[in-house]
């Protein structure tokens, strides 16, 4: 057992030597933009959703180097988005009637993530540093706010009957994150900058390397979506190791 104890610290002494071991918390901001592939490319561009949400989490950047350092995080993330919808169907019936849907929507969907970036710290200096590396997102759950109205027209000669009914719902659940993939695996490129009292400011961008949905085949054609997640954070080590 001393023996033990003393290989720990000759390994903790070893590695505080080189540099500097932090430990503290995040939090801030998401953007979340979604780029959609579609081949062969349609007429019209598609919806490229996107939306703000926020995460927060912890970390530890073990130092290798005097300027080299390990920083695996910890974070629960909520990538927001946002989307109005207008959709109009009309028809004709057996006598001449004709039929008019209208649906107009607005959607708010959040996603809930546990992240885990696996990153290389690089720091010029004891202020600024760059940070590189792998990045694994699970998706836990997810949930979908849907408010508008549904307006029925029915024409007949020179009458119209309109109904116009409202809904507001929330969805939840496998009906959300349903064809959704629940392993994400992307690259994350960063900066950061650390004050003297050890608050420090994060502008941070990751990109998808795996589609978001699991099967890409949307009848004849393969439809491909990817994210692309940019972080702001204010954080603050509350452990300093020389």
């Amino acid at each position: 057992m001393k023996n033990i104890v003393l290989a720990i610290g000759a390994v903790a002494i070893g590695t505080s030597a080189f540099g500097q071991t932090l430990m503290g918390g995040k939090l801030g901001l998401n953007y979340t933009l979604i780029s959609t592939m579609v081949d062969p490319e349609p007429d019209e561009a598609p919806d490229q959703g996107s939306g703000i949400g926020f995460h927060i989490g912890g970390y530890v950047q073990l130092a290798i180097s005097e300027h080299v350092g390990v920083r695996p995080e910890v974070m629960y993330s909520i990538r927001g988005f946002q989307e109005d919808r207008i959709s109009t169907t009309s028809y004709t019936g057996p006598f001449g009637t004709t039929i008019t849907d209208r649906s107009e929507s607005k959607n708010r969907t959040a996603y809930n993530y546990l992240e885990v970036p696996l990153l290389l710290s690089f720091q010029p200096n004891k202020k600024f540093g760059i940070q590189v590396g792998p990045g694994f997102g699970l998706l836990m759950s997810g949930r979908v706010k849907r408010s508008g109205s549904n307006t029925n027209t029915v024409t007949d000669g020179n009458s119209s009957t309109v109904t116009t009914s409202d809904f507001d719902e929330t969805i939840s659940g496998s009906d959300v994150t349903d064809g959704l993939r629940k392993l994400e695996v992307g690259a994350v490129v960063g900066m950061i900058y650390e004050t003297a009292s050890g608050v420090h400011f994060g502008l941070r961008y990751s990109r998808g390397l795996n589609t978001i949905n699991e099967d890409p085949s949307f009848g004849d054609a393969t439809v491909k979506s990817y994210t692309n997640l940019i972080q702001f954070s204010l954080g603050f080590s509350f452990i300093k190791a020389d």
